[in-house]
């Protein structure tokens, strides 16, 4: 299915023009960097099973479709892509910095002994 869908995406892009791409293309950034909202189920393996989705593993899960869809972009448009690449870096810097604010106290002190010694 995901690769259909990225197949369908890269056909679409090659038909919008500049004007009508970039408006496309911030709407997925919007998407990908805001994982807020209701809570959503996510199917487990047997029926009945599943979980509720947090807005940290939405917005996780909407960054690697992000950097899915902007490989393909990248696949498909080569050099004309170069310009928008910017505004993809910042959600995936965002996301690195969001994972470096929950990361667990003790591996940041782990860290900070480690530079110490080197």
């Amino acid at each position: 299915v995901e690769n259909g869908t990225l197949k369908a995406v890269g056909a679409l892009v090659l038909k919008l023009n500049e004007k009508r791409f970039k408006p496309c293309l911030m709407k997925l950034l919007e998407w990908a960097s805001t994982g807020a909202g209701e809570a959503e189920w996510l199917e487990g393996g047997g029926e009945g099973e599943g979980t509720w989705a947090s807005d940290e593993g939405r917005k996780g899960c909407r960054t690697v479709v992000l950097a899915r869809v902007a490989l393909r972009f990248v696949d498909t448009l080569k050099s004309l892509f170069v310009p928008y690449l910017a505004l993809i870096l910042e959600v995936f810097l965002d996301v690195l910095s969001d994972a470096r604010a929950l990361m667990p106290e003790e591996e940041e002190e782990e860290e900070e002994r480690g530079r110490k010694k080197g």
